[in-house]
């Protein structure tokens, strides 16, 4: 304090000793108030943040071992001096080499690939996609390490270091070995067993041996910064890097960190929103106790100045007694935080995280960097809530400070008719409003309370929209109850007389045959007006079309030319025959494919083929970012397509005709239809149209065409796949009668493989999940309400102590017991009626701007409004409103008038 502009000399270090001892046990309960709220602003912190990294982070683990690594984007056939650049690069956190030897058997039965990585690709990339690794990666010529799946097909049930597995080695040069590998060590990885086969790791001395090095690798794998998408690191590294010839392929990919906070929470900027949120929750949790307890600290504040205590002096006593309260509050939160990450979260949802991809303690919650950095946010919230107290004490006067109730006389200039309005409204309900004139007499308090509320409510609410939204459920629903889907299957049989004969490429094949879809369509509760089905053909096309040229680049092989060369020579299909798929698309698809193609600029004429003249190509981001540009130069060019032969002429006779034979047969039984090109979409680039369709991958030619299009092909329609709903109380029967049928057509042609998914089968097989996903972000939720609560609770707690005074005196002049209880009700309904307000209004839009968020950036995102979270909270609210002053005031009923009317 400063008396006529100075500070009063006083130097007494024994004395602001005694004075903060004397202040820290006068406010003894007041800091006890202030350690429980630092301690729970750091339980409340730590929780909710570890239960979300863990979410994360087990969905995280999830993606990488169901993908087999965490690699996210690859250079094909890279260089070392491309290798090298990349490390070079700010935006790309490490980089790895993969050579792919080849396949490794037992006997006939492929048992796994077989590869060399680097120590980088190895540690940084496949270990996290792996558990239960046991023994060191191979570094010696013979070694081998398989991972446990390969082992069983070994019928290898206890594995031991150093065993030794006879086994053979299909290289990728072709060669094959017969190999004694000894066995160095194996894992457990998580990929799908009906896709992949399972990988082996064998030394980079041992492909050296086989004429392969990392110095010449297959893939350079490239793990990016995670706030940068797939789409925008291959635009970067296509800048960056410079290609080795016109069909090298950068291939990017999101990292799974990117995908994981995508999918539960929409993207990084709501992230940085929801923590801000939670946040602001804390801090004033933490404020609004300091703001209400200020007036008794500022009284004091006065006397001390009065008494001679120096500004300097001041500080230090508050500073100790602040430090001595967040070291308080920072043990008991440390204490607390551990019990409930350590303990709690894994005891109720710890082997929920990794749902069937491995065990829990894999995942570590508890993280003590957050506990850390909570601690750090709740000490930085206390200290400024002290100096605001002292410099608002340092900007009154010694007698101010000394006489301070927590309002300064204003003059605030009012009419006398504004005066007399209140007055009458006092005498007809005094009590309500003396209610009000508390809330308003301390603006501040009442404001940051209301605030402190509606953000703990909202923040809620808004944790229920995000549970609810991203629930995988939305994503199956979406789906028809049965999909029904096939293709062409590139099978050979052998005839009567041992000559072999390809199976179903012929032109009376169709996937669904005309006798399934009526046995489909008949079944009961089969809702026909929704039933889609996707149809086109199989033809035969010229590959060797200028039309198609980028495509056929980026897929021949090396040794296409000799093999293509022996073809043409001797007999058998001629090399420039190629099978393409044609796919038959509606207007309302072409419309879509329309708008995607303006949006992006993309040289694609839609004209050509909605009017039937031209057919679009499709690819699965085959082509390197040379031939992309070359193929917006072939829109126009024609495509020529002929129907392959009839089911009779498909004899072994047939398939060893020779070139000319070939064409001969073309000329007689073909209708020749050309079409021109109207342009090739990858169907991976963003935003795509979502297309149902038939199997479809690299390397496979897929035309979409017009019906006017296909009209012109010269073939019957086939229906590749159909989907069908069904009514909800007869999906059981309905079914068992699609099994049925598939069960029957797959059985009447072995090579048919005709495939059924059930809605109903997804939902249940994804329940586990979606259940794990749900008591989590449930959880979540749950705390993030409970901190609303008790900050509520202990803003009210303060608020009413602090007044004991001042009731009692109300009681001294003549107000009843009954008169405070019920002034004290109306003030917590008025509170309740004020948030509640907010939050059906303000909050309902803060709630409406995250569902436009998210709906834009998650394709089946739902928004449901909480409207049964909303009324059980607000009702909650009102409850503790009203309750908790009365409950704490008839706990200060038992202390006499005296006592009370004594109180500071």
């Amino acid at each position: 304090m400063r008396i006529f502009g100075r500070n009063t000399p006083n130097n007494n270090q024994d004395a602001v000793r005694l004075l903060a001892k004397a202040c820290r046990r006068f406010g003894r309960g007041r800091n006890r108030l202030l350690a429980g709220a630092s301690a729970l602003g750091i339980i409340v912190l730590c929780t909710v943040f570890s239960i979300a990294y863990g979410k994360m982070e087990a969905d995280y683990l999830q993606a990488a071992r169901g993908n087999g690594t965490v690699a996210a984007s690859f250079l094909e056939r890279g260089t070392m001096e491309q290798y090298h650049a990349i490390q070079e690069l700010d935006y790309v956190d490490c980089v790895g080499r993969k050579v792919e030897a080849g396949l490794l058997y037992s006997g006939k039965e492929g048992i796994s690939g077989l590869e060399a990585v680097d120590s980088v690709a190895w540690e940084k990339m496949q270990t996290p996609a792996y558990t239960h690794i046991h023994g060191n990666y191979p570094q010696e010529e013979g070694e081998l390490m398989l991972s446990v799946r390969a082992l069983e097909a070994l019928h290898i049930s206890e594995p031991k270091e150093g065993m030794t597995l006879k086994l053979s080695a299909v290289l990728a040069t072709g060669q094959r070995e017969e190999i004694d590998f000894t066995l160095c060590g194996w894992f457990r990885e998580y990929e799908n067993p009906g896709i992949t086969l399972p990988v082996g790791y064998t030394s980079e001395v041992q492909v050296q041996k086989w004429g392969m090095s990392l110095e010449e690798p297959d893939l350079l794998l490239i793990c990016q910064k995670s706030t940068i998408d797939g789409y925008s690191i291959e635009d970067r590294l296509y800048e960056d890097i410079q290609v080795r010839d016109r069909t090298q392929r950068f291939l990017g990919g999101n990292r799974y960190g990117y995908i994981v906070v995508n999918g539960f929470l929409g993207g990084y900027g709501m992230a940085v929103f929801c923590a801000v949120l939670v946040l602001v929750g804390v801090f004033f949790l933490i404020y609004n106790i300091f703001g209400i307890s200020m007036q008794k600290e500022i009284r004091q504040i006065g006397l001390l100045d009065i008494l001679g205590t120096t500004q300097r002096q001041i500080r230090q006593i508050y500073l100790r007694q602040t430090v001595f309260t967040i070291c308080q509050g920072t043990v008991l939160g440390a204490a607390g935080a551990a019990v409930v990450i350590l303990f709690l979260v894994p005891w109720v949802l710890g082997n929920l995280y990794l749902y069937n991809f491995g065990k829990s303690e894999d995942l570590m919650v508890f993280r003590p960097e957050l506990l850390i950095a909570s601690a750090g946010f709740t000490a930085i919230v206390v200290f400024g809530a002290a100096a605001c107290t002292i410099y608002q004490a340092a900007s009154l006067t010694p007698l101010d400070a000394l006489h301070y109730r927590g309002v300064l006389e204003k003059n605030t200039g009012k009419k006398r008719g504004g005066i007399r309005k209140h007055t009458r409204f006092a005498r007809q309900n005094p009590v309500l409003y003396m209610a009000w004139q508390n809330l308003i007499r301390y603006k501040k308090r009442c404001v940051l309370t209301i605030a402190s509320l509606f953000l703990g409510v909202v923040t809620a609410l808004g944790a229920v929209v995000l549970t609810t939204g991203i629930d995988d459920t939305h994503s199956i629903e979406k789906d028809p109850d049965f999909s029904i889907i096939g293709g062409i299957v590139y099978t050979s049989e052998q005839d009567s007389e041992g000559n072999t004969v390809q199976v179903n490429e012929n032109d009376d094949f169709s996937p669904i045959t005309e006798e399934a879809e009526k046995k489909l369509l008949s079944i009961q509760g089969i809702v026909k007006e929704q039933t889609v089905a996707v149809r086109g053909a199989y033809l035969y096309m010229d590959r060797r079309a200028e039309a198609l040229a980028p495509l056929m680049e980026t897929l021949k092989s090396p040794e296409e030319p000799e093999e293509a060369e022996t073809r043409e020579e001797g007999r058998g299909l001629p090399a420039s025959w190629d099978i393409a798929t044609i796919q038959i698309v509606d207007e309302e698809y072409i419309g879509k494919l329309e708008e995607y193609a303006d949006k992006n600029r993309l040289s694609v004429d839609i004209d050509s083929l909605r009017d039937g003249r031209g057919a679009v190509l499709l690819h699965y981001h085959e082509l390197s970012q040379i031939l992309s540009e070359e193929a917006e130069e072939t829109t126009g060019l024609p495509v020529t397509f002929w129907q392959l032969p009839s089911k009779e002429e498909r004899t072994a006779s047939w398939e060893q005709m020779t070139e000319p034979e070939f064409e001969s047969w073309r000329e007689e039984n073909c209708r020749m239809a050309e079409l021109e090109l109207a342009g090739y979409l990858d169907t991976q680039a963003k935003g795509f149209p979502k297309l149902r369709r038939t199997w479809f991958g690299p390397g496979i030619k897929y035309f979409l065409v017009s019906e006017q299009g296909f009209a012109k092909l010269g073939t019957k329609e086939k229906c590749f796949v159909m989907d069908l709903n069904v009514e909800p109380e007869l999906e059981p029967t309905a079914k068992a009668a699609v099994w049925k049928i598939q069960q029957d057509e797959n059985r009447r042609d072995a090579n048919l493989g005709l495939a059924v998914n059930c809605k109903s089968d997804t939902l249940a097989s994804a329940q586990g999940y979606i259940r794990t996903n749900r008591i989590i972000l449930g959880a979540l939720s749950l705390v993030l309400i409970l901190m609303g609560v008790l900050n509520y609770l202990n803003v009210i707690a303060t608020g009413i102590l602090s007044r004991q005074r001042e009731l009692a005196v109300m009681e001294c002049v003549g107000m009843t017991g009954k008169q405070v209880r019920w002034m004290l009700a109306l003030e917590g309904g008025i509170y309740c009626m004020i948030v509640g307000g907010l939050v059906l209004t303000v909050g309902s839009g803060l709630l409406q701007t995250i569902r436009l968020y998210m709906e834009n950036r998650i394709a089946y995102f739902k928004f449901l409004y909480p409207g049964m979270e909303t009324g059980c909270i607000l009702a909650a609210l009102f409850v503790v409103c009203i309750c908790v002053p009365l409950f704490i005031y008839g706990r200060m009923e038992k202390r006499s008038l005296t006592a009370r009317t004594a109180e500071e």
